[in-house]
């Protein structure tokens, strides 16, 4: 991982099982200096899924959609209401 990483480390390091999901598998990792990687023993599964930060972005791969995000609040306002992002 790489770009504003938050605590994502940290909270992989302090779970009994984490699911990662990426943009996609690669064979060598090139890892840029200041990457988070994470040791295998942290991991119980690597999904691959493209385009599954959106609406906010993935490093490298596509920006935030900022004019998505502001219509957000209210999916989070009402529970169970689920909304589909093109």
């Amino acid at each position: 991982m790489w770009g504003i990483l938050g605590v994502q480390k940290e909270a992989v390091l302090s779970a009994k099982r984490a699911i990662v999901t990426v943009e996609e598998i690669v064979d060598e990792l090139n890892a840029p200096p200041n990457a988070c990687v994470l040791p295998s023993w942290t991991l119980a599964a690597v999904c691959c899924v493209p385009g599954g930060a959106r609406p906010s972005y993935a490093h490298g791969y596509y920006d935030r959609d900022n004019r998505f995000l502001p219509g957000m609040g209210q999916y989070f306002a009402r529970p169970g209401t689920f909304f589909e992002v093109d």
